[in-house]
């Protein structure tokens, strides 16, 4: 690997990190299902988030699915997230992410 020194500069200052803290930043835009989340580790989750959490788990008993690597609540919302609270679509995101 080169020298990264001189990419140095990129870095943001000391001072302005501790002005960009992520809980005053917008972690969550919107409500309900047309919301969209930017941080999803360390955050607490809203009423409607942890409904569709369990709805998406109760999907996958129903219907008698192998549940994904076993995934924390995090991840599984990424994927309810990235199927428009579908479970189907949400089981199918995950499916071709585990498989690549």
């Amino acid at each position: 690997m080169g020298d990264l020194s001189k990419f140095e500069f990129l870095r943001p200052s000391a001072e302005l990190c501790e002005l960009l803290d992520p809980s005053a930043m917008d972690v969550k835009v919107g409500k309900g299902k047309n919301a969209y989340r930017k941080i999803f580790f360390g955050r607490v989750f809203d009423d409607y988030e942890r409904a569709q959490l369990a709805t998406f788990e109760e999907y996958l008993i129903s219907h008698s699915l192998r549940r994904p690597a076993e995934l924390c609540a995090e991840d599984k919302l990424r994927f309810c997230y990235a199927g428009k609270f579908d479970c189907a679509k949400a089981f199918t995101v995950c499916y071709v992410q585990q498989r690549a």
